[in-house]
């Protein structure tokens, strides 16, 4: 099974790795499955912009020819500034349906029509970091938070023996890789994931589109 990734940064590929490892290995659900980068294919971070904008490219659609499924990871952290232009929700899985209303825009209606079921959104809510929390956290506020959680998550991994460093996603993937590595043991992954609630919605929602 060919996965395709669309992320912010290349930090943001060990932890969906992880997750889609523990998604496949549960209900004995098994599944040979590689995960290629379209974006971004150098270390640099590419931010929000740059993945919408590449959701509108040829090259995006030109990738529908050779993989089974596409997945579209995006921070809802700047979800309101001018370009993502998504207004304040009253809940996170509201703000969730409409990111990815604002990335279906972004890649056309049509083209999003005929391969919606090809289409998996990893809406972070406000970080991926915040993703981590549930399986390094001890307390309860914490598992659940959705704001600034790399300072959080930080707290906890000193623990372990390494930080995250969440300004410089070339310079620090060794450590998501170290957390992703963890949580996607399934005794880890699958008493936790539940608390935070932009995760629950990947792995129950999006990730159900995947046919074994």
């Amino acid at each position: 099974m060919q996965i395709a990734l669309i992320t912010e940064g290349i930090t943001d590929k060990p932890i969906i790795d992880a997750v889609l490892s523990a998604y496949f290995s549960q209900k004995k659900m098994k599944s040979d499955f590689a995960t290629t980068a379209l974006l971004p294919k150098k270390k640099e971070p590419v931010g929000w912009l740059k993945v919408l904008e590449y959701c509108g490219t040829n090259l995006f659609k030109e990738a529908f020819e050779y993989i089974d499924y596409v997945i579209i990871q995006i921070d809802a952290d700047a979800h309101s500034d001018i370009g993502f232009d998504v207004p304040k929700q009253k809940n996170t899985s509201d703000l969730i349906e409409a990111i990815k209303n604002r990335i279906i825009k972004a890649i056309g209606n049509e083209f999003y029509t005929q391969n919606l079921t090809k289409i998996i959104f990893a809406i972070n809510i406000d970080q991926i970091e915040c993703w981590l929390l549930p399986f390094f956290a001890t307390s309860a506020a914490h598992k659940k938070k959705e704001i600034n959680c790399c300072s959080t998550v930080n707290q906890y991994l000193k623990t372990k023996g390494f930080t995250l460093d969440c300004t410089n996603s070339a310079g620090g993937f060794n450590e998501y890789q170290k957390a992703a590595r963890i949580i996607a043991d399934k005794k880890v992954f699958f008493p936790a994931y539940k608390e935070n609630e932009s995760l629950k919605y990947f792995f129950e929602k999006e990730l159900s589109k995947i046919i074994i």
